[in-house]
């Protein structure tokens, strides 16, 4: 995944969609992201209820909810959305995220999803 977004402009990047056929609900304990960027930046993790975001400034449109992952349940049709801003040009690169969850009375942390690249102009 590649997004580029103006510094000081949040863009939000989809990383890991549980697709409709998932079959599994998964209690959320927490999301971590490792990030190597050029420049200082933020990265908040967030799930998106419902939908699917590729790259966007506003997921609202594309999300019946956002909310935050931790302590969130991951179903089937959600996905889990990275917003990344910075105050200054530079690059971030993003690996792939590592879950950690909860299901029934298993507990995880697994690496999911897409990495991606934003650009910060």
């Amino acid at each position: 995944v590649t997004a580029s977004t103006p510094a000081g402009q949040p863009v939000f990047v989809g990383v890991f969609a549980a697709p409709a056929g998932f079959g599994r609900e998964l209690e959320l304990s927490g999301v971590k992201v490792f990030a190597q960027a050029t420049a200082p930046v933020t990265v908040v993790p967030h799930l998106c209820r419902g939908g699917s975001v590729g790259v966007t400034t506003d997921p609202l449109p594309f999300c019946n909810e956002i909310v935050p992952t931790e302590g969130a349940t991951l179903e089937p049709g959600d996905e889990i959305i990275l917003e990344v801003v910075g105050e200054d040009p530079g690059q971030v690169t993003l690996d792939r995220i590592r879950v950690a969850y909860r299901e029934g009375f298993r507990w995880a942390t697994q690496r999911a999803g897409q990495p991606a690249v934003v650009t910060i102009l």
